[in-house]
């Protein structure tokens, strides 16, 4: 079996966050250039196993074989150690959802897949390219929404299920369609998430083109058929709401 501080190195690469506190109770003079050596020979044969650990959920409901297919297409293509072990996770990742979604899974595996993806890696399924259409001298206090975030539509209630695995089975049996807005840090691989209802999940998506207090308005009036001083204030109440969330950034730039 291997030393107690090979865990400890394993525990470390293994986790999306650096927590400078693992490092109290440990003596670099207690590892050797022999332990190093060691260490990444134990890297080598265990590969597979650690880029799959952080998707647990998702390995539960998919054989060996089907890993060892996964592993397969991964390794042809990429090789070992490539790249740091979060990027490398990530390119794992996708390869795993895009072999679920090829191999015709059910929606709620994919979603599980999904979840455990972008809370590890920072790294979306799908994104937005703002690229082409935000051009400063065309835009005055327009809201967009921040590349730092990404919306989920689920097809089962996904945080009930993460909280308790074990008892949720029956969220497969029946739709609960659940919006969650995930919130990425540019500092950290670390994302938080926000749970949003049906009526802002759609307004959040109108915002991934620029728009004005005023387009915001009148798609809220349009949504919910209230008159325009109600729907004036809805609209400022939920974008200062979304702004400090860091989800909505107002673009400031003076029309030339």
């Amino acid at each position: 079996m291997l030393p107690m501080k090979h865990e400890l190195l394993i525990d470390l690469v293994s986790s999306p966050l650096f927590r400078e506190e693992k490092f109290t109770s440990l003596r670099w003079s207690d590892i050797s250039s022999n332990d190093i050596l060691s260490f990444r020979q134990f890297l080598q044969l265990n590969e597979q196993e650690i880029l799959i650990r952080p998707f647990a959920h998702t390995k539960k409901y998919i054989s060996y074989d089907e890993i060892e297919k996964i592993s397969k297409i991964y390794f042809v293509k990429y090789g070992l150690h490539r790249k740091m072990y979060t990027e490398k996770v990530k390119t794992y990742g996708l390869i795993i959802f895009k072999y679920l979604l090829h191999s015709r899974k059910p929606f709620w595996l994919l979603n599980i897949a999904k979840y455990e993806f972008i809370m590890f890696s920072q790294l979306w399924i799908t994104s937005y390219n703002n690229e082409n259409i935000l051009n400063p001298q065309q835009i005055s206090n327009q809201y967009l929404l921040s590349n730092l975030c990404r919306l989920g539509k689920f097809s089962f209630d996904i945080e009930a299920y993460m909280e308790n695995p074990e008892t949720s089975e029956f969220l497969f049996n029946h739709e609960i369609n659940k919006y969650l807005v995930f919130i990425g840090h540019s500092e950290t691989p670390s994302v938080s998430t926000k749970s949003i209802d049906k009526f802002t999940y759609s307004l959040i998506r109108f915002c991934t083109q620029p728009r004005s207090i005023l387009e915001i308005n009148n798609f809220l009036k349009n949504q919910l058929s209230l008159d325009e001083e109600e729907c004036m204030n809805i609209s400022h109440s939920l974008v200062d709401l979304l702004e400090s969330w860091n989800i909505l950034k107002l673009l400031t730039a003076s029309v030339s």
